[in-house]
């Protein structure tokens, strides 16, 4: 599940490289709208679905992996938060969150995140966020963050599992 995932680019990389993969882009209706034709072409229209939707709603149930680029760092804490509850709502508890975002190092190094996040708050009242406050946001939306993978890209991918909800 690709949550907010815009024209599909992401989702189409990963069908194309995990051929016995399937998937479902789901963002808003005018969004998947112009989806990326690749998407339902003869080599992907069968394993990728367009669904249309808003995350602060519901998402799609029943995936294993629900993938969220570049989402979290657009909203403050609240409205995350409000986010990440949605998509715990539809996941199995096997199931896994993969969020890619910039993670905001220690004091005095990577300030290239720190430059984006200053961006961020300036002109959308949004953020980027530190190991720790990814952690806490996790934790109030249903989440344990098992993993943070640095990327050669300024994004990192962090890994999640949904909380007991026993």
């Amino acid at each position: 599940m690709d949550i907010g995932g815009g024209q599909g680019r992401l989702l189409k990389t990963i069908l194309r490289a995990c051929p016995d993969s399937r998937g479902i882009l789901f963002d808003q209706p005018q969004v998947v709208a112009s989806a990326d034709p690749a998407l339902t072409s003869p080599d992907l229209s069968q394993r990728c679905q367009l669904v249309a939707g808003s995350f602060f709603e519901a998402v799609p149930t029943g995936g294993d992996v629900y993938v969220m680029k570049v989402i979290l760092h657009d909203w403050d804490d609240r409205t995350s938060i409000d986010i990440l509850r949605t998509c715990r709502r539809a996941m199995s508890a096997a199931a896994t969150l993969v969020v890619v975002e910039r993670v905001i190092g220690p004091p005095n190094e990577m300030p290239e995140g720190k430059f984006s996040d200053l961006n961020m708050m300036v002109q959308y009242a949004a953020m980027e966020r530190t190991r720790q406050e990814f952690d806490n946001l996790l934790k109030n939306g249903g989440f344990n963050m098992t993993e943070i993978i640095q990327t050669r890209s300024p994004q990192s991918i962090i890994v999640a599992r949904p909380t007991s909800t026993d």
